[in-house]
């Protein structure tokens, strides 16, 4: 019996010291909690990190420290790849702490975010609209930040990839001679994505569908575009001899025109 009581009380000691121990854990103050967040955020302690700062950003988050425990708590679900959540801290950040230090840095990577989930010109471009959006409003934003510069020259990838998947289902549709498809897809590059190395190429395919369909004023003023613009040489040198027959077809249809009339 005394050793049963003696196992029993040591149990129940445990037990108390342990539930003590959570109980002092919880209620730390909210700044031990954000220095042993950040602590292990600097050591690439990601998860434990995140306990603790989404602690300060639930029980603290208009303190002097609540701006700094939102930004590293989004930072470290992007250095877990964590994009969505991510993107939804970064949001917390920019929408709560309006006036934070931290604002800059936060939505350059919030459009960095974006940006990395971006798939290929063959997938759906929801993410990349996302991110060009987000990158257009932070450049607009922070005109002279340091992240501008890669911010520009991450727009000029996107755009490429947004006028290649156009460019791409354009000349899918050209080789099924669904010319009047095509001309939609290289229209609205040439629209949208006029000055993307892909608008030579778009503009000679988009008359070749004209031709094809017989729109020979599209085509002639298509044409004309591609020398007047001094496309590359191989597209003027096309574009002059299209000219000619196009021209001759108008002018066939003419003559046929008044012996119709006769």
């Amino acid at each position: 019996m005394k050793i049963s009581n003696l196992i029993f009380s040591i149990t129940v000691i445990l037990s108390l010291t342990a539930c003590g121990s959570g109980k002092n854990e919880e209620l730390k103050p909210a700044e031990v909690r954000y220095e042993t967040g950040k602590e292990y955020y600097d050591k690439g302690k990601y998860h434990k990190a995140i306990a603790e700062l989404k602690f300060v950003t639930f029980n603290a988050p208009g303190s002097e420290i609540g701006d700094d425990a939102q930004f590293y708590l989004a930072n470290a679900h992007f250095e877990l790849k964590e994009y969505i959540v991510a993107i939804s801290e970064y949001d917390r950040l920019l929408r709560i702490h309006p006036e934070s230090p931290f604002l800059e840095e936060g939505e350059y990577k919030r459009a960095l975010c974006f940006d990395i989930m971006s798939p290929s010109s063959h997938h759906d471009q929801t993410n990349t609209l996302k991110a060009l959006d987000a990158y257009q409003e932070y450049i607009e934003n922070w005109p002279e930040s340091e992240y501008k510069v890669k911010a520009e020259s991450r727009l000029d990838l996107l755009r490429f990839k947004l006028a290649k998947k156009l460019f791409d289902n354009g000349k899918q549709y050209q080789k099924l001679g669904e010319c009047a498809s095509s001309a939609i897809y290289m229209r609205q590059l040439l629209e949208k994505y006029y000055d993307s190395g892909l608008a030579a190429e778009a503009r000679w395919r988009l008359a070749e569908c004209e031709i094809k369909l017989k729109n020979w004023d599209s085509a002639l003023k298509v044409l004309v575009d591609i020398l007047k613009r001094d496309e590359e040489a191989k597209f003027v040198a096309k574009a002059k001899k299209a000219i000619r027959e196009v021209k001759a077809k108008v002018d066939e249809k003419s003559n046929q025109a008044l012996v119709d009339e006769k």
